[in-house]
Order: C-alpha cells, then sequence, then structure tokens
C-alpha cells in the first residue's frame, strides 16, 4: 500500500546568468531541485525525493526542522547575494 507522507522543503531563490531561480531542497537526504516558480521547484523536488525512495527501505525523519535566523558580523557583503525569507520562522 502507498503511503502519503509530509517532509518540510527549504526553498531558495539564486541568480544563474542574470535570471533568477527557485531550488528546493530536502536536507536529511541531500536531495534538491530547480525551477523557474516556486511551484515548479517543488514539483521537481517531488518527482526527484519520488525518484530517490523508489524501492529503497529508507527511515523518514519524524522531527519537525527548526529553522531560525542568525546575525553574522561579517566585513564584506560581496558574500552574500540575498536573504531568505522565512514563512514562519521560530523565535527565540
Amino acid at each position: 500500500m502507498d503511503k502519503t507522507i509530509l517532509l518540510p522543503a527549504v526553498i531558495f531563490k539564486e541568480k544563474v546568468r542574470k535570471k533568477y531561480i527557485y531550488v528546493a531542497a530536502y536536507e536529511p537526504f541531500n536531495v534538491a531541485s530547480q525551477g523557474k516558480t516556486i511551484e515548479e521547484a517543488k514539483n521537481n523536488l517531488k518527482k526527484a525525493l519520488e525518484l530517490y525512495l523508489e524501492g529503497e527501505n529508507i527511515k523518514i525523519p519524524t522531527n519537525e526542522p527548526m529553522i531560525t535566523m542568525i546575525t553574522l558580523g561579517i566585513k564584506s557583503t560581496r558574500y552574500v547575494s540575498h536573504v531568505p525569507k522565512i514563512a514562519n520562522p521560530v523565535r527565540h
């Protein structure tokens, strides 16, 4: 019997050759995909995860992810292209 599970995906907007793409990733398996839109990136990640899990007996992590923002002091901003937006950040 097929089982439906809900997994957390992280999505980043990246600039590639003067155009923006969206990169969606599921970190516990190091699986990622991309798309021209958020929805396309999510759908492509779903397909990639289905292929990754196909025929495998892999334990799905059950712990909830915690995403938070941290503040860094840096000398140059040339390494910071953008700050990702988090829908519901964890506040301490």
